[in-house]
């Protein structure tokens, strides 16, 4: 990857803040409320998901209906937003990453976590003003690994594709930001390396501090 970039995209979950705890403890305590209790393995399986997406995931798994799903929606919102500082980290090297970073590149948001969410978490990071764009679900009718959600960010950047590179954790972000025809690169925090390489990640890295990085954006 010798390319020079205008821009880097991140996703957030999983790429700059180690969030995935937290959701597993908050859709955990939700749905015990339900009378559902999940266990690790389950949890394990909905990784990455939208909260829509991860109830319908666990009633798959289940073979059962959650009671009242918007109510566990709500309640896991709730909870999560409420144990925050507690329960969610930047990833290792994420908060120097983006300092370094900020004013060498055009800066951009790419998740399919909600407004709300992501303004809390900027806010709680002290990241507000680090992005230029910032793109949510709630601009875009479908989430990664449909590739609209980073086209969307490139029109609003006003940026071809070959000038951006994406920053995931996923092998859906990683399919997302390859429809979109960007280079993509991720960070082994929640999916190992080569599940990582195998979905298409040009190199994956341990974590936001990981030298390699600085290779590719000096």
């Amino acid at each position: 990857m010798s390319r020079a970039y205008d821009a880097v995209i991140f996703d957030l979950d999983g790429t700059l803040i180690d969030s995935q705890p937290a959701h597993e403890a908050c859709w955990k305590a939700a749905l015990m409320r339900q009378g559902i209790e999940l266990d690790e393995r389950q949890l394990r399986l909905c990784l990455g998901l939208t909260s829509p997406q991860f109830a319908a995931r666990i009633e798959k798994i289940l073979g059962r209906s959650i009671p009242d799903v918007e109510l566990a929606i709500r309640e896991k919102r709730r909870l999560y937003f409420n144990r925050f500082e507690e329960l969610v980290r930047p990833i290792d090297g994420a908060a120097e990453l983006l300092q370094r970073l900020h004013g060498r590149y055009r800066l951009a948001l790419c998740t399919t976590a909600g407004l709300r969410v992501v303004g809390q978490t900027l806010k709680r990071m002290n990241w507000r003003g680090v992005f230029e764009v910032v793109t949510a679900i709630d601009h875009v009718p479908a989430p990664k690994p449909d590739p609209e959600i980073y086209r969307f960010t490139l029109d609003r950047l006003k940026l071809e594709s070959s000038r951006a590179l994406a920053f995931e954790d996923s092998p859906a972000g990683i399919q997302s930001a390859l429809g979109a025809r960007l280079d993509a690169v991720a960070i082994a925090s929640t999916y190992d390396a080569p599940l990582l390489l195998e979905h298409g990640a040009h190199c994956v890295f341990e974590n936001c501090a990981d030298p390699g990085i600085n290779a590719i954006l000096p």
